[in-house]
């Protein structure tokens, strides 16, 4: 990424999906109060809207994220025209309701919110876990999203699984130096991969989706 130039693709944050998840449960839960539905501007929040705005630009065609179930990381991603992708590596199944929040967050954009029809996630392909590899699930589902990326790294593998936690560790103590020296605050000396306005919802919003569907087909 180059400065002043939108990333095409964009790793979510880990708590995208449990925040989809509460919302989209707090959503339908008011859907059959006509006046409380008046009262919701949105339905999403001002990090799904970026992520949403991002979309409806055309600027990114890509995303990726890992989310944290039952204790364990896995990943899922979204590149170009391709299906979404999910990679566990310890072989596990996506969470049941997954494709629901996906069409939940990604609704009316055709090229992100899976079909009705779609009834399973694909498995990428993901190195699962040996008494080695034991602890690694978090760096694993990561280096699945950076893949997928196009990032040139190696893919993770469990008899090197001690090899990618010291290359975490060296970023994380390279990052932490690099933070300590700067006289500035973090906001000075980061760009935000999506910007709204004030962090608020785009006026009459569902126009706005429709609208822009014609450019993502």
């Amino acid at each position: 990424m180059f400065p002043g130039v939108e990333p095409s693709f964009i790793f979510l944050p880990t708590s995208f999906v449990e925040n989809a998840r509460e919302l989209r449960k707090v959503f339908e839960g008011i859907d059959n109060d006509a006046n409380l539905h008046r009262e919701i501007v949105s339905p999403y929040s001002p990090e799904i809207i970026a992520i949403r705005e991002g979309i409806r630009s055309g600027q990114v065609d890509s995303i990726g994220f890992v989310s944290w179930t039952n204790d364990h990381y896995s990943a899922t991603c979204k590149v170009l025209s391709n299906p979404y992708e999910f990679g566990d590596s310890l072989n596990r199944c996506y969470a049941s309701d997954l494709l629901p929040i996906l069409r939940w967050a990604f609704s009316r954009l055709n090229r992100f919110a899976p079909p009705l029809q779609q009834q399973s996630i694909q498995s990428g392909l993901m190195d699962v876990q040996g008494y080695s590899g034991g602890g690694s699930c978090g760096i694993a589902a990561t280096n699945f999203v950076e893949l997928r990326a196009g990032l040139p790294i190696p893919r993770w593998q469990a008899e090197q699984s001690s090899l990618f936690r010291d290359l975490i560790l060296q970023d994380l103590l390279l990052y932490h130096l690099i933070a300590r020296g700067k006289t500035t605050t973090y906001s000075d000396w980061v760009v935000p991969c999506t910007r709204i306005s004030n962090g608020e919802p785009p006026e009459d919003e569902n126009e706005r989706d429709s609208g822009d569907l014609q450019q993502l087909t």
